[in-house]
């Protein structure tokens, strides 16, 4: 339309409603930490759990990317299966599932009385390893992360023109060399972006590590100021652990204003082409495993909280007025 001019108000309005909001808890922390001496900064305590934070965090990151980059890779070169659109749908569940719903769920499969503890049981395997503690944190930010990394990846795939996939056909490229020149550059433009959003949404985990955790010494940041405040009203100490997550997040994220690019647009991405790599038997059943795993993994503690849900009081809860 000639002489429209967008109207710019409503966004800055909204910017500085979001600034100041931020402006205001950040005053708050540093009025309340006032009397905070830098030594407490040092405190070990709160070392030791900032080590702990950071090197759950980043676990939980590299396993939910290397869990999620074959899988995305595999629903990629699988544009057409049977239930495919209802295993993306799946994948987004754990997104909105509560964390404590999702922890009942990761018990009854990997728990020692679960569904895998059984199954070693009745092979003469042992007991299952037991959940809480490291293992069981890492299992969980897993189970939240890997599905989201997944469906922030398939874009990147998407979003390669056709002419490539020809190209690759005519030269006869192996699925190496299709992934290390064609789908490993468009990974590199989004992983550093997707790889910081894990790792803050495991940096700031909370319920998951609340449940799992198991005790004192697997506590992270936001777990310490909860103890901080709940258990001991130590305000000094939760100012100072407040600080140091509120000074983390920040580097984070500026690292992330630093690496983020977004890849160039070209007119025909998004077209559907016959990718060379994906007709041989070997890469289908690769591609059928990965997706089995990732179906298994995240479907099973869903299908464990129904099953359980099902098996309960069902018409007595609904009947209950404080559900409604």
């Amino acid at each position: 339309m000639v002489g429209y001019r967008p109207l710019l108000w409503p966004g800055l309005a909204a910017l500085a409603f979001a600034l100041g909001t931020a402006a205001a808890a950040l005053a708050a922390l540093a009025a309340a930490g006032k009397g905070l001496a830098p030594a407490s900064l040092l405190d070990p305590y709160l070392l030791r759990t900032l080590r702990f934070t950071v090197a759950q965090a980043g676990l939980s990151t590299l396993l939910a990317l290397a869990f999620a980059v074959p899988v995305a890779r595999a629903l990629a070169r699988r544009a057409r299966f049977p239930g495919r659109r209802l295993l993306i749908d799946m994948l987004g569940l754990p997104l909105v599932l509560p964390a404590i719903v999702a922890v009942f769920g990761i018990a009854a499969v990997w728990g020692r009385n679960g569904a895998v503890g059984e199954a070693l049981r009745a092979l003469g395997l042992g007991e299952a390893p037991p959940l809480y503690g490291l293992a069981g944190i890492l299992l969980a930010h897993v189970f939240f992360n890997m599905p989201l990394a997944v469906r922030l990846l398939l874009p990147a795939w998407q979003a390669i023109p056709p002419e490539n996939w020809r190209l690759a056909g005519q030269l006869g490229m192996a699925s190496g060399a299709v992934f290390r020149l064609i789908e490993w550059p468009r990974l590199a433009q989004v992983l550093p972006g997707i790889a910081g959003l894990v790792f803050l949404l495991c940096f700031t985990s909370f319920t998951v590590v609340l449940a799992l955790g198991g005790g004192p010494g697997r506590a992270t940041l936001e777990v310490a100021i909860y103890q901080a405040l709940r258990l001991d009203f130590d305000l000094a100490r939760a100012v100072a652990l407040a600080a140091v997550q509120v000074a983390v997040c920040a580097a984070v994220a500026a690292c992330l204003a630093v690496l983020a690019r977004t890849p160039a647009s070209l007119p025909t991405e998004g077209r559907q082409a016959a990718r060379p790599d994906a007709l041989g038997p070997l890469g289908r059943a690769v591609d059928t495993a990965w997706l089995a795993a990732a179906a298994l993994f995240v479907g099973a503690p869903l299908a464990a909280v129904l099953a359980a849900g099902a098996a309960g009081p069902v018409a007595e809860v609904l009947a209950r007025p404080q559900v409604w």
